[in-house]
């Protein structure tokens, strides 16, 4: 089921990739790992401030592991799959009002953090 959907929203972003730049070159492989990868760390990195202060090699070794991750788990993938891959209208509209929500309590939980970091130091 996570793969599924993992695999859903990487064919999403590569799709927005190609829309723009019609190459075939390995970018539009990279491009959607990147970002993928990008959501999952502001995401955990904003938990894990609540928790404890992670240090910056932590974080690093966090988002290496990340990229490693979505890279194995997409390399099989190729250029011809992701233009084939249907997605429906409806599931490019929860997928954007997914990450709408996530930005907007990643916005809220980001002031929320800055309060609570000011108010004790």
């Amino acid at each position: 089921m996570i793969i599924k959907i993992i695999e859903l929203v990487f064919a999403f972003f590569s799709k927005m990739y190609i829309f723009f730049y019609k190459e075939r070159g390995e970018y539009w492989r990279i491009f959607p790992v990147i970002i993928m990868s990008t959501i999952v760390m502001i995401n955990l990195q904003l938990i894990m401030s609540f928790l404890f202060s992670p240090g910056k090699y932590f974080i690093l070794g966090l988002a290496t592991f990340w990229l490693f991750i979505f890279h194995t788990l997409i390399k099989k993938r190729e250029y011809n799959w992701v233009v084939q891959y249907p997605i429906s209208r409806k599931q490019k509209v929860i997928i954007v009002l997914v990450l709408i929500i996530d930005v907007l309590v990643v916005a809220v939980l980001s002031v929320v953090s800055r309060n609570i970091y000011i108010a004790t130091h």
